[in-house]
């Protein structure tokens, strides 16, 4: 029994003989059944554990495929909404008058409606994916990636261009607006939308042209009532411009500048001939009507319409830098920058304009004359401005028949002339 687990039993026969009846079996042997059925119990566990789970399994596959076919439905129908809605839209967009994309910021269009296909010349489908800018000529290519870098850092930019039309060239002013939209692949995105001012332009065209007739009708009349007025207005403008474009001041604040300027003596339409022509000094009476009349033509123009602000340009025209001025003592960049111009293109145009009562007294004194009054009456920037134009672009050359000597044998007061 070496190396064998045995099972041995004794039994001891004391008759007939003393025997001892001895009866062995191998372990394995004695357990055989046992282990069979431990064995058969583990199977047959076994067999019900995978039945089981076989059966969790089929509820499990059976539940999901019921939540997955719910979860496809319900996309489906989520799906369809938005397609619905997609195309609602899209609906909405095509029917606008205006042009619209949106656009990232390497210009490539992410959506776009059917008049910004009409004006790129393409069909919408061939639209996706295609770049704006690209879509147009080179220089209105350049000014639509202008307005899309200006969008990418959050700036909103508004621009005039320029397009071929059916008849006639096209004004669209175009509009960039940031967008803060989040998808996957639309860097910095912005909504481009472009409008047609074609016709709203031409309507201010000739509105325009009309004002400017009775700017110029109204000019007429006070040269015809002070003959020393008869082309200050005119010089007015063209320093006031002059000043207005190195300064880089927006068309709207040129314009001003130009309709204010012609408009600068307006007042002395209602300033008796009497005081206008007389030669000795005006008595405080007589000073007062002046004011009155200057004061009178500004509440004037203040119930007119204007693209700029023409009337509080000239309601403060005598304003000073430091505040010590009239009517409002505004002190500063408090006061508008086109008054602050036209305060010094008014004051440069009357010292250097010849009177019969005394010569012009020339560039280099009217500009000393200013210096004195830089900071305090007037804004020095505005002067040095002026200065750089006469010095070093061309206007003493430009303007050196300003100092030309008078023909008219009237006489202007030099209290009225102080206001030109």
């Amino acid at each position: 029994y070496q190396s064998v687990a045995t099972l041995a039993t004794a039994r001891d026969y004391s008759a007939p003989v003393d025997w001892v009846l001895v009866r062995s079996i191998a372990l394995s042997e004695f357990n055989a059944a046992a282990e069979k059925a431990r064995t058969d119990l583990l199977l047959n566990f076994g067999l019900a554990g995978v039945a089981f789970l076989a059966l969790l399994v089929l509820a499990w596959r059976v539940g999901s495929s019921a939540r997955l076919e719910a979860a496809l439905a319900r996309q489906a129908e989520l799906a369809e909404a938005n397609k619905s809605l997609s195309d609602f839209l899209q609906s909405i967009a095509d029917g606008q008058p205006t042009a619209v994309a949106v656009v990232d910021r390497d210009m490539t269009i992410y959506f776009a409606n059917r008049k910004m296909a009409d004006l790129a010349q393409k069909d919408r489908d061939a639209l996706s994916a295609a770049r704006l800018d690209q879509c147009f000529d080179d220089k209105t290519g350049s000014l639509l990636r202008a307005g899309a870098s200006g969008a990418a850092v959050g700036e909103q930019s508004l621009m005039d261009v320029r397009l071929p039309g059916p008849s006639a060239e096209k004004i669209w002013r175009t509009n960039f607006l940031p967008l803060t939209v989040e998808r996957p692949g639309l860097t910095s995105p912005a909504l481009v939308v472009m409008t047609d001012i074609t016709d709203l332009e031409a309507a201010h065209a000739r509105s325009a042209g009309t004002l400017r007739q009775l700017v110029s009708t109204l000019t007429l009349v006070i040269e015809a009532r002070d003959p020393w007025s008869r082309h200050h207005s005119s010089r007015v403008v063209d320093v006031a411009l002059a000043i207005g474009k190195e300064l880089q001041l927006d068309p709207i604040a040129l314009e001003t500048l130009e309709i204010s300027g012609l408009l600068v003596n307006l007042g002395k339409a209602f300033v008796p001939a009497s005081i206008l022509t007389k030669t000795g000094k005006l008595t405080d009476d007589e000073l007062a009507q002046v004011h009155e009349a200057m004061n009178l033509g500004v509440t004037l123009l203040s119930e007119v319409q204007f693209r700029g602000p023409v009337g509080p340009s000239l309601a403060q025209l005598r304003e000073h830098y430091d505040g010590s001025g009239q009517p409002d003592g505004r002190k500063g960049e408090d006061i508008l920058i086109t008054a602050r111009v036209l305060a010094v293109a008014n004051a440069f145009v009357a010292m250097v304009a010849a009177r019969a009562h005394r010569p012009t007294l020339g560039f280099d004194k009217a500009i000393d004359a200013l210096n004195d009054g830089a900071g305090r009456l007037y804004d020095r920037a505005v002067i040095a401005t002026l200065v750089q134009i006469i010095e070093n672009k061309g206007g003493r050359q430009q303007w050196a028949h300003f100092t030309d000597p008078v023909e008219e044998d009237s006489i202007l007061p030099e209290e009225v002339s102080t206001l030109d």
